[in-house]
């Protein structure tokens, strides 16, 4: 729950913190089980994941799992599960939901979800965060990665080299690093470009989304020629 204001956090995890928070002012008592500290935060309770055992012991409304499938699998004294996907197809066995919501037509049919029991929903925008600043001066020059180095980076750093035969001065400054996602250094490596299309590239560490929000105030563009579906 404090990450979210702190520290760089993924935008599937981040989308967990919103969710939580827009059910608590709902009226609901939201429960949210992470890898996270533990703690009360915005109203909503956030238990460690070790902790994951005493929830299964528990009774609830609504159990809603994000990107685990397998987790709606255990023995859920729950009157509704949901499954809230966010990422490519997983082979886990059945999914035991009864409502399932995917961030895009393109997604649902890619999990061939059953279309009665799935709803489309979309990303979304912190508007308290990134917002128009009048006093921000966007740089033309200026592009900007944000994902994951391991969605096509590489393949990006090189057709941004191209892009300069005819723009030199551009500019690519990659804040998307693997960090955000908890992994090591040596796990990113083979996804950071190659040292020949590496000109006019500057790899930045991970930013909170605070900070993150006013390099994108400055910014012309994202870069984001990507390998992924």
């Amino acid at each position: 729950g404090a990450t979210v204001y702190q520290e760089p956090l993924g935008g599937s995890e981040a989308a967990v913190v919103y969710m939580a928070r827009a059910l608590q002012r709902e009226g609901a008592k939201v429960t949210v089980c992470c890898s996270g500290a533990p703690g009360v935060f915005d109203g909503v309770t956030y238990i460690h994941v070790s902790q994951f055992n005493f929830l299964l012991g528990e009774n609830w409304d609504v159990v809603i799992s994000s990107r685990w499938h397998e987790g709606l699998q255990q023995q859920w004294n729950a009157k509704c599960r949901v499954l809230w996907i966010h990422d490519m197809p997983s082979h886990g066995g059945p999914i035991y939901a009864h409502v399932i919501f995917a961030i895009s037509k393109f997604q649902a049919a890619a999990w061939n979800l059953p279309e009665e029991h799935t709803f489309v929903t979309s990303n979304g925008v912190d508007p308290s965060i990134f917002h128009r600043d009048k006093q921000a001066i966007r740089d033309p020059n200026k592009l900007v990665w944000i994902s994951n180095p391991d969605r096509g980076l590489p393949v990006a750093a090189k057709i941004f080299q191209d892009v300069r035969q005819r723009w030199p001065a551009l500019t690519l400054h990659v804040y998307g690093r693997s960090s955000v996602y908890g992994w090591a250094a040596e796990v990113e490596q083979p996804f950071l470009p190659h040292v020949k299309y590496m000109e006019n590239i500057f790899i930045h560490e991970a930013l909170s989304r605070a900070k993150l929000a006013k390099e994108l105030k400055t910014s012309w563009a994202m870069f984001y020629p990507t390998y992924w579906p």
